[in-house]
């Protein structure tokens, strides 16, 4: 619940300062006070109120001054002040603006004026404030983005790309200075393996505590990034080749002594890891990255767990003895697991896809084979190799048309094909570069050349792979924030409840891509449980159904406690709740979050029906959470703002309904009359002419302002609005002054609130409902379009009533009667277009009536029991309105 706004009040007169501290207060406010401008800066500076109500004239410090002192310290610049005073001069008016005053009020002052006043910048001060926390939220937001385009998120290590750019640099300053630099490439041995067996979050904490070992190994001034998977690389400046071999050394020694156990390792039973080490070289940058990888394949060739420096290093370093199981691995050096290249090799030769095969798995690679291309297509189609090696020559489908398919599908052509065959002319090496392949060798084929290409062919693939990975990581973080602010944007400008949750939904279903969402809000004053308020993906029969109570799963548990559930597997719904409902959240995984604001829970944002039904990631969590309160901020204002309304709106109705009882029994007057106009515009709305000027807002107005069409009778006497008889000439002129003293009453709510809208039409409506199509109308004798359309509507729709309702100068007429009298009536007393939209809705105005009609109803009598007048039809024109009663035959 939101703390009350502190006020202080500065006035060196006791009786002024005591006068605005109890208005203040009876407001609900929180007053302080000060006598002089020396305390009002002293108490400022130590209290910090939300607005000061400053007088102009004292001794001492004068007001000017004070607030001049004021907004020239940073921390109470933005503390809005109001001046009060009993001098009126507009030098000193202006005096006042241009110390940075807000507002200006003079003595003798009206206490309802001055919190009125207060309340504005009361509001406008907590509004800037709520928008400087947005976007203080959206600043963070964008530096934790700036912080995540060059950070690997995982490990919180320099991810590839920045860590190129650092290497660059330092390339550059070895080129100008010879200062030497190493680089030093680590990857985790059988890490493939570990991830299957122990599962992809161990994984992660696996990565997670690798990068913090190995950056407690290095220096202050060595830069370490995530290179991609389980590769990490680190750049060493002023470093000569062997204490960069040395600190691949400690690197290594220190991911062994975290001992974490690897099952799938069976050489030492824990997780190890492999490095390579290059020196500075006069080449390029790329030249020295690329001797680290060499020297890392040679290390995990050799057996793993070791390090190893290219050969302007160091000779093969073996690792110390360790306790417990030897660090050296032992057995076959070449590599074991799930982790190694795939090639596929493609021959209808058996005898040459053994020997293929069987050196390849010599060197470490992990061999497929197909004997045809539409075998090797089902087999990439299965499972996607690293590398292909294609024979040109094959039954049913050649290497030549494998390789077009191959690269003419969107998902397999960026696999590197290094093709072979004994066909060695030019125009043949030609034919299978054209049909896609990467590479050509010619038969018989040497076998240290093939691993070679394999393995270039397999390193540049990756790299790729990585490269696009990194660019859709960044391409996300672009939209994600981008989505943001569009949502902050459609947010700040929505009116509506319904606005707000519509933008929200759609935020949300744009960032997770789910399908079913939905914004559940307590029911009822005692807000025992929730309903859905908004959806999508769920039908609408079943969301009015759904009712939710407080303190049950899922939601109600979520309202109840203001903390979140998510669940991301279905094992984890049937722990959370027995209660769970599929057929409602549709699948897990679900999540389902608070809406909460100013310290209250509003309601819940459910998220569920996930594409792929894919988990929840933790990131996705923290922009759910986001636009919750977000969301919840925005529902907060509006729900605040509509009580606000509503108690604004139900007073004047009562106003409206007091002045009705003055001259009328009816408690049903003023609703019939709202009813009937809003069945005209409806009809009005289906046409062409008025299709773009009776829009929602026009309807939503329309409903409110109706009601006060004749709240000018509260001015007219007794003895003239309850008089029985015709009215004299004079009791009429003074009848017919309540439509301007309505206006004026109106126009008077608007200065003081110039955000209603409605109360504009309502002004219109209860000046001109009297006003005739013709110009015989009053009080201004307007015609045709110079009458407001609302004051149109209105008068037919209360001559409609007036007709079909007992009053006290005539009983009612029969619906037929009051048709036929409207319908003559059309093109003088009222606009033909809406007397053509009468006609056409008038079987739901008699139905209306029936239904609405007051509790003691009168028999309808024949029109000849009037007295007829001058006006059209044979009756006078006081017969025809809210019916003013004629004076002398006609008004």
């Amino acid at each position: 619940m939101n703390s009350p706004s502190r006020i202080l009040v500065v006035d060196d007169e006791p009786t002024s300062r005591l006068a605005l501290a109890r208005s203040l207060e009876r407001a609900g406010y929180e007053v302080l006070t000060a006598n002089d401008g020396f305390q009002a800066v002293e108490s400022v500076s130590r209290q910090h109120p939300d607005l000061v109500v400053l007088d102009v004239m004292m001794p001492g410090r004068n007001g000017l001054e004070a607030c001049r002192i004021l907004k020239g310290q940073a921390e109470t610049a933005a503390i809005p002040v109001i001046f009060v005073t009993g001098v009126s001069e507009a030098d000193q008016i202006l005096e006042a603006f241009s110390v940075g005053g807000c507002d200006y009020i003079t003595k003798p002052f009206r206490s309802d004026e001055v919190l009125a006043r207060v309340s504005v910048h009361v509001r406008l001060r907590r509004a800037e404030e709520e928008l400087r926390q947005k976007n203080r939220e959206m600043e963070k937001l964008a530096a934790e983005l700036a912080v995540l385009s060059r950070v690997d998120p995982l490990t919180n290590l320099l991810n590839r790309r920045t860590w190129q750019e650092v290497l660059d640099r330092e390339h550059e300053r070895f080129r100008r200075s010879d200062r030497p630099y190493a680089i030093v490439m680590l990857d985790v041995d059988h890490f493939k393996a570990f991830n299957d067996l122990r599962g992809h979050q161990a994984g992660d904490v696996c990565l997670r505590r690798i990068a913090e070992s190995i950056a407690a190994s290095c220096r202050k001034v060595d830069r370490v990034g995530r290179y991609g998977g389980e590769e990490f690389i680190v750049l060493a400046p002023d470093t000569l080749p062997e204490a960069a071999v040395k600190l691949a050394e400690r690197i290594r020694k220190g991911v062994w002594g975290l001992g974490i156990p690897h099952p799938g390792n069976a050489n030492v039973g824990r997780i190890t890891i492999t490095a390579g080490v290059s020196a500075s070289t006069p080449g390029s940058w790329e030249d020295v990255l690329r001797k680290a990888d060499d020297a890392l394949y040679v290390a995990k060739r050799a057996g793993r767990n070791m390090v190893y420096g290219d050969a302007g290093v160091s000779p093969l370093i073996a690792p110390p003895a360790t306790t417990g199981r030897s660090a050296v691995a032992t057995g076959s050096s070449c590599p074991t697991g799930d982790d190694r290249t795939t090639v596929l090799v493609v021959d209808d030769e058996p005898t040459n896809q053994t020997l293929c095969g069987r050196f390849l798995q010599h060197a470490g690679y992990q061999v497929r084979q197909a004997i045809d291309g539409h075998e090797a297509l089902a087999s990439v189609d299965e499972y996607p190799p690293d590398v292909i090696i294609m024979d040109v020559m094959m039954p049913n489908l050649d290497g030549l048309e494998c390789t077009r398919r191959l690269k003419a599908n969107p998902d397999t052509r960026d696999i590197p094909i290094i093709m072979v065959s004994a066909l060695a002319e030019d125009e043949d090496i030609l034919a299978g570069l054209e049909a896609g392949a990467d590479e050509y060798l010619t038969k018989p084929i040497r076998t240290t050349e093939l691993t070679l290409r394999v393995r270039s062919m397999a390193r540049q693939y990756q790299s790729q792979r990585d490269l696009l990975r990194s660019y859709q990581v960044r391409g996300e973080h672009v939209r994600i924030l981008t989505r943001l602010v569009e949502f902050c944007r459609a947010i700040g400008g929505s009116r509506r409840l319904n606005e707000v949750l519509d933008c929200t939904i759609a935020a949300v279903a744009d960032m997770t891509q789910s399908h079913r969402i939905s914004v559940m809000l307590p029911e009822g004053d005692q807000q025992k449980r929730l309903g859905i308020r908004r959806a999508i993906g769920v039908d609408r029969e079943l969301a009015a159904t759904v009712k939710v109570p407080v303190g049950e799963p899922v939601a109600g548990q979520v309202f109840a406690s203001g903390k979140p559930v998510v669940l991301n597997h279905e094992g984890e719904s049937r722990v959370a709740s027995k209660a769970y409902d599929s057929h409602f959240f549709a699948s897990v995984p679900l999540v389902s979050t608070p809406l909460g604001a100013s310290g209250s829970v509003l309601g819940v944002l459910n998220v569920t029906d996930r594409a792929g039904r894919r988990p929840f990631e933790a990131h996705e969590l923290e922009h759910i959470e986001l636009i919750a309160k977000i969301a919840a901020t925005a529902i907060h204002d509006i729900l605040t703002r509509e009580s606000y309304d509503q108690a604004c709106d139900s007073i004047m109705v009562a106003l409206a309904k007091l002045a009705e009882h003055r001259d009328s029994d009816t408690g049903m007057h003023l609703d019939r009359v709202t009813r009937y106009c809003l069945i005209l515009a409806e009809e009005l709305r289906q046409t062409d002419r008025f299709r773009d000027r009776i829009d929602d807002t026009f309807r939503y107005n329309l409903v409110r302002a109706v009601p006060l069409h004749d709240i000018g009778k509260v001015a007219i006497p007794d003895q003239i609005l309850l008089y029985p008889g015709k009215l004299t000439d004079e009791q009429m002129t003074v009848m017919r002054e309540h439509s301007a003293i309505g206006a004026k009453t109106i126009r008077s709510l608007i200065e003081r609130a110039p955000g209603a809208g409605f109360l504009e039409m309502a002004a219109d409506i209860a000046h001109y409902h009297h006003e005739w199509y013709d110009g015989c109308g009053y009080p201004l004798g307007l015609k045709e379009q110079a009458i407001p359309l609302a004051a149109r509507i209105t008068a037919l729709a209360d001559v409609y009533d007036a007709l079909t309702t007992k009053r006290l100068y005539k009983e009612a007429f029969s619906h037929d009667k009051a048709v036929a009298i409207i319908l003559e009536a059309s093109g003088t007393q009222f606009d033909p277009a809406i007397v053509a939209a009468f006609l056409e809705r008038e079987t739901e105005f008699a139905a209306l009536a029936v239904s609405l009609a007051d509790e003691t109803p009168h028999e309808a009598v024949t029109v000849e029991a009037v007295s007829p007048g001058a006006g059209p039809g044979g009756f006078g024109v006081g017969l025809l309105p809210g019916l003013d009663r004629p004076a002398g035959g006609s008004a």
